[in-house]
């Protein structure tokens, strides 16, 4: 039940509100809270989980890009090792790719950057449309240890942000 304090109370006595149909109102209401607040909590949640997973698939990409030796692990293990300096370069774009991913995901959410929520609310889908991709490819890739670990990566990013897209 939710608990406003000693003034709801007091006001709803003495109001006289006996009336049931008006006191079935009120309940409903009050579920209806209860609904709004769980729904923002989870929007909470799926924004955290969304960010937290962002940023390791960020921090992944600036160490391959600073020369860590984990090339089987991205882009199918095609650069098992360090990467080329080209790929080096590459990272450095996806970073910058995975940033405006996340700054959008949070302005949906209502976290970050209000005053992108129009732009927002259309790109969502298209981030959405990239993540099912990402999930996919992840998912056939010849690369054990990009299924192992980038799979549920990508298909948990999916899910968080198709949460905060319907929301």
């Amino acid at each position: 039940m939710v608990s406003y304090g000693s003034g709801f109370r007091k006001n709803f006595i003495d109001c006289g509100l006996k009336n049931t149909e008006r006191f079935a109102s009120i309940k409903y209401k009050e579920k209806k809270l209860h609904l709004d607040w769980g729904c923002e909590l989870v929007i909470l949640a799926s924004s955290i989980l969304f960010t937290v997973l962002i940023l390791i698939v960020i921090l992944f990409q600036a160490a391959l890009a600073a020369g860590m030796p984990w090339g089987e692990v991205a882009m199918g293990g095609k650069f098992p090792g360090k990467y080329p300096t080209s790929m080096r370069f590459s990272c450095l774009l996806q970073i910058t790719i995975l940033v405006f991913i996340g700054l959008v995901v949070l302005s949906r959410a209502g976290v970050l950057l209000p005053e992108w929520s129009s732009f927002a609310n259309t790109a969502i889908w298209f981030i959405v449309g990239y993540l099912v991709l990402g999930t996919i490819l992840n998912l056939i890739t010849r690369s054990v240890w990009e299924r192992r670990i980038w799979a549920p990566v990508t298909l948990l990013l999916l899910i968080t942000s198709l949460i905060i897209a319907l929301s």
